[in-house]
């Protein structure tokens, strides 16, 4: 089964997945595994013959490898160590007949296979001081992005863990996540909170995604820049993370063009189709599928081991000029000579013939054995590197794809034909499998339910806020009318004083006035022409009792007006603070 294998393939050394800081991280302490181990083809009688084999040296070499694994404590590690490249050397002597082709180690060719995480980082403020400290911002950063990222990746049934985490020398936060969805939805920026338990962060992400999230559109014309590119892509797809040209495909006229996408919809919808248009040309679309790597030592610059367990030279050589790099100050400038090979280019450059070569062999090594590759890995083949008589242009594990290709057919169909035919669904008799569609139904409406009251529950606390808003505003606005009304109020209670009090009784004085002295002259001159004058003054002072009679009636009036008004505004604020408080 498919477990088994996965069993047996993880007894290798590889990276458990932790939630603390307490695993190593794969590659920087690790030893090779034995030579060749389980890679190396048994060789026929007549070769062992012509190259004077013989089981004594075999019997002796599989004791001491074997003693690797079963180690006596009384043992000395140097001599194992020694005994072991003694007979490391002894091979390539009498299995390579010209010297200069380097054996595959396990631990280059998972090296090779996998795929390498680039860390992300937590600039941290203050500066982290000590583990515990690592510890509860870890633990927070899982908290606080746990919600969303549900949201984001519903069908994610694991626990959100980072598979290695450190402080490094700058008090900051480092860390490896292998976990795809996860790497993914951190590769944006506003997804981090911007304070954890008092500690400022600033994320700075890689700049490139996993291979299950990149394309390549192939065969791109130079007219076309990457910037009219990503405009077009913009228009239709969302999720546009980086636009790139493949530095090894850039000829005269074209070049690929890699595009890397935060949502997997959106891949598969671009990849599915297989073509785009852009700007009247119609463009192939491919998955982008990374090369093998090839495991160099920073020492001696051979590939094939690490620096830890080289044997090829006690110092470190320049890749320039192959001198010792124990100053650096002088190999900024120096001669650019191959020490493998001799060419000009450094001595870790892929133009290197011993590096060519190592890359062929580790290619060759991989398609024999492809069943040694993790389940989600496939691996491109360079042209040159493909045989004739196999034109494959991948690696990947044919064991677990046709595992894969059993048990669900469905999902290993080729893309290619998804829209030629329109699909037939699939009965099955199987109680197991109706338990299953059931459980995933069930689970799917249970998210879906969710979701959705989540949804009302955020629309009803938007509306909600929007009517506090609102009240609020409305209240202002009678608070402001209330005194506007107050204001207006005194305004006319001062000019009806001053008309009442001021206006109509000098009125009404200045006409009595006026009709005595009328009066007083009529008695001197005795004469009846001031008749007339004295009905006329008579008639003007009733005018005048009458218009203040009435003009007083009209204040009363409006005045009562004016208290009902004030009385009903006030209940009216009464009310809207009872509605506010709800």
């Amino acid at each position: 089964t498919l477990d088994e294998f996965n069993q047996q393939r993880n007894k290798s050394t590889t990276l458990k997945r932790i939630a603390t800081s307490e695993g190593q991280r794969f590659g920087e302490n690790s030893e090779d595994e034995d030579i060749n181990g389980q890679w190396q083809v048994a060789n026929s009688k007549k070769y062992r013959r012509t190259h004077k084999y013989n089981d004594k040296d075999d019997h002796q070499q599989h004791q001491i490898i074997g003693a690797r694994t079963f180690i006596n404590s009384n043992q000395n590690n140097n001599n194992l160590r020694r005994k072991q490249v003694s007979i490391i050397t002894d091979k390539n002597d009498r299995n390579i007949p010209n010297g200069n082709t380097l054996q595959i180690s396990k631990h280059a060719l998972n090296y090779a296979s996998e795929y390498h995480y680039a860390p992300f980082k937590l600039e941290c403020n203050p500066k982290l001081i000590d583990k515990k400290q690592g510890q509860k911002l870890i633990t927070d950063l899982i908290k606080s992005i746990k919600t969303d990222f549900n949201m984001e990746n519903p069908k994610f049934n694991k626990i959100i863990l980072f598979d290695l985490w450190w402080i490094d020398s700058n008090g900051d936060l480092q860390i490896i996540i292998k976990t795809t969805e996860l790497y993914v939805y951190l590769c944006k920026t506003e997804r981090y909170p911007k304070d954890l338990n008092g500690i400022k962060i600033i994320p700075h992400h890689p700049s490139h995604l996993p291979p299950q999230h990149t394309i390549i559109i192939k065969w791109v014309h130079h007219s076309i820049s990457n910037d009219d590119i990503k405009e077009v892509l913009n228009s239709k797809y969302e999720s546009i993370f980086s636009i790139g040209e493949m530095v090894g495909s850039i000829n005269d006229k074209t070049r690929h063009v890699k595009i890397e996408l935060l949502n997997k919809k959106e891949y598969n919808s671009l990849l599915n189709g297989g073509k785009i248009s852009l700007f009247g040309h119609l463009f192939d679309v491919d998955e982008f599928l990374p090369a093998p790597k090839v495991l160099i030592c920073g020492r001696c610059n051979q590939p094939g081991h690490t620096k830890k367990i080289c044997h090829n030279s006690s110092y470190d050589l320049c890749r320039r000029c192959g001198g010792d790099r124990t100053n650096p100050e002088q190999h900024k400038d120096c001669q650019i000579k191959c020490h493998h090979c001799g060419g000009e280019h450094v001595s870790t450059d892929y133009r290197c013939k011993l590096i060519e070569n190592y890359r062929r062999q580790l290619i060759d090594e991989l398609k024999r054995h492809p069943e040694r590759l993790p389940p989600d890995i496939h691996l491109f083949i360079p042209t040159e590197y493909r045989s004739q008589n196999d034109k494959s242009k991948s690696i990947y594990n044919h064991e677990v794809y046709e595992y894969q290709n059993y048990h669900h057919p469905s999902q290993t169909q080729s893309e290619t034909y998804n829209n030629s035919w329109p699909e037939l669904n699939c009965i099955t008799s199987t109680t197991t499998s109706n338990i299953t569609n059931m459980s995933e139904m069930i689970k799917s409406l249970s998210e879906e339910l969710k979701q959705v009251q989540q949804r009302h529950e955020n629309e009803q606390k938007r509306i909600e806020q929007k009517f506090k808003i609102s009240l609020k505003k409305m209240n202002q606005a009678f608070s402001i009318m209330q005194q506007t009304q107050q204001t207006q109020q005194t305004m006319i209670c001062t000019m009806n004083a001053a008309v009442s009090q001021n206006m109509f009784s000098t009125c009404m004085k200045l006409t009595e006035h006026v009709h005595s002295i009328v009066m007083k002259l009529k008695s001197q001159v005795n004469n009846n022409e001031f008749d007339e004058i004295i009905q006329q003054i008579n008639n003007h002072g009733q005018y005048l009792t009458e218009a203040y009679n009435e003009y007083c009636q009209h204040q009363d009036e409006l005045k009562n007006i004016s208290i009902k008004q004030m009385q009903a505004l006030t209940q009216v604020f009464d009310i809207l603070p009872e509605n506010d408080d709800k």
